[in-house]
């Protein structure tokens, strides 16, 4: 049983409603939701949240939704007790889970067939599949007021070592990890890299939705 978790609470600072704001003519969390409902190896689709606008646009958009509780709703929650919630939850109505695959709203572009390859990765030896995007900026520090680069000044961007952040795009985790050590992710995590332009976008503010309504305008999404 391979489940899609989707958290999306309805407290937002910087954007307000932020998992509402339309994108593309459609509410955040339905891009979420569109992908999961996509992918083959996914069973169930789950939107967990504590607010009532959020869950009537989830399951408009064909999600089924958990009740999240108030003490799991806020700024600081992590997003692996979200996660124990929505699997000790399924596992009392006898829908218990093996994989888990979360994936944020806020990160709402995913190519056709990319959590299918997501989960297939997800092989013996390994604990989680984690979504990864290069960056090819060049990294320092500022100290003093002074620019202190992480590289020698003058080499070239292509000869630098490959770096990858951590891009929310998907993740991958087994739900017994989750339920016996309240860990998404174990020692074992395989990156899995999300194709240019796609995991570009993550959505925190007004102008984070500017960019992703113009990308969207771009990949011919919306």
């Amino acid at each position: 049983m391979i489940v899609a978790v989707i958290p999306a609470r309805g407290g937002s600072k910087r954007l307000a409603d932020k998992n509402l704001q339309l994108l593309g003519g459609r509410p955040l969390v339905a891009w979420s939701i569109q992908s999961a409902l996509r992918a083959a190896a996914v069973d169930l689709c789950f939107v967990s949240t504590d607010s009532p606008a959020i869950a009537a646009a989830a399951r408009e958009a064909g999600a089924e939704v958990l009740d999240r509780p108030e003490a799991l709703s806020g700024d600081l929650t992590p997003t692996v007790d979200v996660l124990a919630h929505a699997i000790a939850a399924l596992d009392a109505e006898g829908r218990a889970p093996d994989l888990v695959v979360t994936l944020q709203p806020t990160s709402p572009f995913r190519p056709e067939g990319f959590i299918d390859a997501a989960v297939a990765r997800l092989e013996d030896g390994v604990s989680a599949v984690m979504s990864v995007s290069p960056v090819s900026a060049k990294f320092g520090r500022i100290v003093d007021g002074l620019f202190r680069p992480s590289y020698a000044p003058g080499t070239r961007g292509q000869d630098l070592e490959p770096l990858f952040r951590e891009d929310g795009v998907v993740y991958v985790s087994r739900a017994e990890a989750i339920r016996a050590a309240n860990d998404m992710f174990g020692a074992a995590v395989a990156a899995f890299v999300t194709p240019r332009p796609w995991g570009l976008v993550d959505i925190d503010d007004a102008q984070d939705l500017a960019l992703a309504e113009a990308l969207a305008a771009v990949l011919s999404l919306a």
